[in-house]
């Protein structure tokens, strides 16, 4: 699947835009694909709390 990621970032207040590919079993459910990235990437980066992210399906 492909998701589009926005990512604002407070300090210097520019917008990061980038497309991520990935592989899952999971049906094509929005929210639980979303939930399951974000859990994923909330271990992987947690000291950056400061930054918001906002994830498109196409």
């Amino acid at each position: 699947m492909r998701i589009q990621a926005e990512r604002y970032h407070k300090a210097t207040g520019k917008t990061e835009r980038e497309t991520r590919y990935y592989i899952s079993s999971l049906k094509p459910d929005a929210a639980k694909l979303n939930a399951a990235i974000r859990q994923h990437w909330g271990i992987e980066s947690a000291p950056q709390a400061h930054t918001r992210r906002r994830f498109t399906l196409n």
